[in-house]
């Protein structure tokens, strides 16, 4: 595994190659022979559907996928908590993401620090993303399978102190095998997708002593 440069003083973690690019492919085509239910979004502690919010599905894998994704990503942890320059709490069940032409999620925090949210969503410190394909070539034509997808993009919000408009947000370009990870109190979003499909797996490290899990 190789680490990639940090954006801005905040600091935006990226590792290569947490997933190589074969394991990668077969997640992809795993999820996309597999069911889903529509993502959700906290209202005031209450998950709700909202399409005009929040458009992605939340793609059902089995225990054997689940536990390998887990794995992966608590060998991150040693490495997070580097970053974090604090211990870090556990690793949140993974969820496995597919976005469709169309698909989107609207800026927000995954951690506002609101009383009315359930304490899973209040222990949150760090959002993990483990981006499973990537944009396709310009000029390659249509997207099919695994191939890739355009638009899509992860925005991130004000990750330095004193933001100039110069950088105001930054985006964070996907990889397949490539995790990323920031504070979960940054705004960010994922821009709509215009072609292909776009796979992903999140989860969020809580803090140290949370007891979130």
């Amino acid at each position: 595994m190789s680490r990639i440069r940090c954006y801005g003083a905040r600091g935006i973690f990226a590792w290569r190659d947490v997933l190589t690019p074969e394991a990668s492919r077969r997640l992809c085509c795993r999820m996309k022979r597999a069911g889903g239910d529509a993502a959700r979004v906290n209202r005031g502690g209450t998950p709700v559907v909202d399409p005009a919010y929040r458009r992605t599905r939340v793609v059902s894998m089995d225990e054997h996928a689940r536990r390998h994704a887990l794995d992966v990503l608590e060998g991150m942890a040693s490495e997070l908590s580097r970053y974090a320059g604090e211990p870090l709490g556990p690793c949140q069940p993974p969820i496995f993401l597919a976005y469709s032409p169309g698909d989107y999620f609207r800026p927000h925090c995954d951690n506002a620090d609101d009383p009315r949210q359930p304490l899973h969503v209040r222990s949150r410190r760090l959002t993990v993303v483990l981006f499973l394909n990537g944009p396709r070539p310009r000029g390659s034509g249509q997207c099919r399978g695994d191939e890739g997808f355009s638009g899509g993009e992860l925005v991130l919000y004000c990750t330095m102190p004193e933001p100039s408009w110069e950088d105001f947000y930054t985006v964070v370009h996907a990889r397949p095998g490539t995790l990323v990870a920031f504070p979960a109190d940054t705004f960010h979003e994922v821009t709509p997708l215009t072609a292909g499909r776009r796979y992903s797996i999140v989860t969020w490290f809580e803090k140290a002593g949370a007891g979130g899990g």
